[in-house]
């Protein structure tokens, strides 16, 4: 009878332990969520990308920060308000080949491209462009009601309407 009570005694030591751990890393992670939330809601900066040279340390900071920003839209429902514009240019390039430096030049040049943090704003057009529910054109409609002009789409489907669309230049 003392063999059976001490492993009762230490199968609930250990739940009770186990429970304890739980508790402990679900505190830790409720914190950290809102210590990453209330900084990006203070914080307006906006994240691109890291510097191919920065540390590691740097690039998952710069990563923690843009998932916070995404986190913080996606909750708060909150995004850039741009004004309406006629899709202009067809970015039809692959990633990783420079797209970003791509996009920062045609910011400058000013044209409102869709890159990384922008593709998050129109993802439902880009799901009705994916299950069809909306045309190419009723696409770039959409896009340019959100204010944007140049979008960087490489499906098939696209590329074939951008070539023939009388007022849209292909890069």
């Amino acid at each position: 009878v003392a063999f059976r009570s001490q492993s009762q005694i230490s199968r609930r030591q250990s739940i009770m332990i186990r429970f304890q751990r739980f508790k402990r890393h679900a505190i830790a992670a409720i914190i950290s969520l809102i210590l990453i939330a209330t900084n990006s809601l203070s914080c307006n900066a906006k994240v691109i990308n890291a510097e191919a040279s920065s540390s590691y340390t740097a690039k998952v900071r710069a990563g923690l920060a843009q998932s916070a920003q995404w986190l913080s839209q996606y909750i708060v429902g909150t995004h850039n308000v741009r004004s309406p514009r006629k899709v202009k240019l067809a970015l039809v390039g692959l990633g990783r080949t420079g797209s970003t430096s791509f996009s920062a030049a045609l910011k400058q040049l000013g044209y409102a491209p869709i890159h990384d943090d922008e593709a998050q704003e129109v993802s439902d057009i880009y799901a009705s462009m994916m299950d069809e529910s909306m045309n190419m054109d009723e696409v770039n409609v959409a896009l340019g009601e959100r204010g944007f002009d140049a979008p960087m789409v490489s499906t098939r489907e696209y590329v074939r309407w951008a070539a023939t669309a009388p007022d849209v230049k292909v890069i």
